[in-house]
């Protein structure tokens, strides 16, 4: 495997409830901030791909707006389920 100084491997560790922290050097290399929210997709060979909402929203715009359903609509009717404490 090839990794330049911006796409070596990092170790996580799945936490509680199902979470993880991404290292330091990811989230400054990519400007993430606490309550950023990502669309995670299991690829066929069972690795993860994460895409921000916001470009997988700019990505499916045109698709969703075939299928008559509305984004904005989706997240809104997201937000009191989000609320709720696990």
């Amino acid at each position: 495997m090839n990794h330049d100084k911006n796409n070596h491997p990092h170790i996580v560790a799945l936490g509680h409830k199902g979470r993880f922290v991404l290292p330091i050097e990811i989230r400054e290399q990519l400007h993430l901030k606490e309550g950023d929210r990502f669309v995670v997709v299991v690829n066929e060979d069972h690795s993860l791909k994460f895409v921000s909402l916001k470009k997988y929203a700019r990505q499916g715009r045109g698709l969703l707006k075939e299928l008559g359903v509305s984004l904005a609509d989706e997240l809104i009717a997201e937000r009191p389920a989000e609320a709720e404490p696990e």
